[in-house]
């Protein structure tokens, strides 16, 4: 018989300021959506205090645990989301320039497409645009690092950049497995993760981050795609204070 390991994550130090366990349920859905054999929520309740901060154990039964690493990330996935949708965390736009932005990211992102042996090519941009430099390039790099993911070997992600009138529109293409038209509304939702993709390692956060950051920005994100024939991601930045 194969052992099965137990391991008790304590989330006791994070403090939401939370109406409803939303946020615990979510790391329960997103533990089960990661292969996990058994996830059980131990001692829930709501701390007695005046932030009605939520505290709570996981326990979690698995053969194949991932590692702390991809814990932490889920975690602090969760918590920025929450934060972001209930106005805790604020993105605040700033003049900017738009190479910089993506230098910062595709420097970030090379490490993790190399190892695939994936290039990452992108146009010189000239150009300015309102966006938070921190949280706006935490957006970018969550939309290149999902095509890095999902790209095959020795493929080619472009980065390209088109200014408009009211916005700067970066596009992200990848040449992986592509996304149906009736799920193209549906990655960016909390927890989304396509069947084509469910033997993959994700929890479905990334792209729901994004959007969220961008649109509490001033801008927006768009998907083009067709099933095998890769992925346009397009990032519009707002090139005028919102």
């Amino acid at each position: 018989m194969q052992h099965i390991r137990k391991e008790v994550l304590d989330i006791k130090k994070i403090l939401i300021i939370e109406d409803d366990l939303s946020l615990s349920n979510g790391i329960v859905l997103a533990l089960k959506n990661s292969e996990f054999a058994f996830v059980q929520v131990q001692d829930l309740h709501s701390a007695q205090s005046e932030a009605e901060n939520t505290v709570f154990d996981l326990i979690i039964l698995d053969i194949n645990l991932p590692d702390g690493n991809a814990l932490d990330f889920l975690i602090g996935a969760l918590v920025k989301a929450s934060r972001l949708e209930s106005g805790i965390i604020t993105v605040n736009p700033q003049k900017g320039n738009l190479q910089t932005l993506l230098d910062a990211v595709t420097a970030q992102i090379r490490a993790k497409a190399e190892s695939k042996e994936i290039a990452v090519e992108m146009e010189a941009v000239e150009g300015m645009a309102y966006f938070d430099p921190k949280w706006t390039a935490e957006a970018v790099y969550n939309v290149i690092d999902n095509a890095v993911k999902y790209a095959p070997r020795q493929s080619v992600i472009k980065i390209h950049a088109i200014p408009y009138d009211l916005f700067f529109r970066i596009d992200i293409t990848d040449g992986g497995i592509g996304i149906a038209e009736e799920e193209q509304s549906k990655i960016f939702t909390r927890f989304y993760r396509s069947p084509a993709v469910s033997s993959q390692e994700g929890v479905g956060i990334g792209l729901f981050l994004a959007r969220e950051i961008l649109s509490n920005g001033g801008g927006y994100i768009k998907v083009s795609s067709k099933p095998k024939q890769g992925s346009t991601f397009s990032i519009y930045l707002p090139t005028e204070r919102r």
